[in-house]
């Protein structure tokens, strides 16, 4: 396993971080590797700062209201890794991945690191740095030889695909959580596609129209993904730094045919007061099996204690509702479904 070994993860983190400053994730790993005398005080100072500013923890290292209250070698080891940073994303604009990761070992001293180390450990891992670098090169000239994507981006995405793949089906059955990126090549029979939220799918950062289509050609990889159920989920209200914010359905559902039972399109689109915030399923995988009378999906009906709903889906055996007014999509036994036909 290649990739799991640490000095590739550290290596990884950092071309994440070039790609996207933003990712904390990335950012804590390898803030002090090597180290750089920026201790866990300072983080947590950082981390404090990011939350108050409603930031990233990178942003927030950049920010001279934090850098004024820090001791000055804290300021000089925190502007050290910030220039680090960008100069690496500035080489990666103009030059190509294999350069890219060059200047990356060098600039950050983790191959010297490794080897003034000089214990067997320390000598197997930078070779490790050595052969990275080899698979890095193999595969811009693999995305050259089939005019495919070379970009830094492209290569991350290569690896969490290896990556998952080493690890799908060494057990039986399992829930696998993985990002749209991730998602990509891959199929299972049910998919559950979370988070179709107005800012999160589309981000909030996509401003511009590209930025919206780029989000557009993931939300259709998510859902292509599905052999036989699709499952779209949004949530009616998130927290934010401890305040609770309502969510409004993402933009995207508005294009699924499926979805245009005009009852059940108002309860997801209707007046702004109304807080449902759910979704049913879309189906692949053939037609539903035929519903008992008298539910049938886009029905009306009447719960004595959740009021009126739309029938989303009716099989032999299960009635699943949606609810508007924060209640959602509720799934009743058929024969016992405490429902009423209006």
């Amino acid at each position: 396993r290649f990739y799991d070994r640490k000095e590739i993860k550290d290596l990884l983190a950092y071309l994440r971080l070039v790609a996207n400053p933003d990712d904390t994730v990335s950012l804590r790993r390898i803030i002090n590797t090597p180290p750089r005398k920026i201790g866990q005080q300072t983080l947590l100072a950082i981390q404090l700062h990011a939350a108050e500013r409603v930031v990233s923890p990178y942003r927030a290292m950049q920010d001279p209201d934090l850098l004024k209250l820090m001791p000055a070698q804290a300021v000089k080891a925190i502007q050290g890794f910030v220039a680090l940073i960008e100069d690496l994303r500035a080489f990666a604009e103009r030059e190509r991945l294999t350069p890219l990761v060059k200047r990356l070992i060098e600039r950050t001293g983790y191959l010297t690191w490794l080897e003034e180390r000089k214990d067997a450990e320390s000598v197997d891992r930078a070779a490790n740095v050595r052969e990275f670098l080899n698979v890095v090169q193999r595969f811009e000239e693999t995305a050259e030889e089939t005019q495919g994507d070379a970009s830094p981006m492209a290569f991350l995405q290569h690896v969490a695909l290896v990556t998952d793949a080493d690890t799908l089906g060494e057990q039986g059955n399992q829930v696998l959580l993985m990002t749209l990126h991730t998602a990509k090549g891959l199929e299972f029979p049910v998919v559950f596609l979370v988070g179709l939220e107005n800012g999160l799918l589309p981000h909030a950062l996509s401003e511009t129209p590209a930025d919206i289509e780029e989000e557009r050609r993931l939300c259709y990889v998510g859902m292509t993904r599905a052999i036989d159920e699709l499952h779209l989920v949004f949530a009616q209200s998130r927290r934010y730094y401890g305040s609770r914010r309502w969510s409004e359905p993402s933009p995207f559902l508005r294009a699924l045919k499926e979805l245009e039972t005009p009852t059940l399109y108002q309860l997801m689109f209707g007046t702004a007061t109304e807080q449902g915030r759910s979704i049913g399923q879309v189906r692949r995988g053939g037609p539903e099996k035929p519903a008992e009378a008298p539910f049938l999906p886009g029905q009306r009906v009447r719960h004595a204690q959740h009021g009126f709903g739309i029938v989303v889906r009716a099989t032999d055996h299960l009635i699943t509702v949606m609810f508007p007014g924060g209640v959602g999509m509720l799934t009743f036994p058929l024969k016992d479904a405490p429902l009423e036909a209006v």
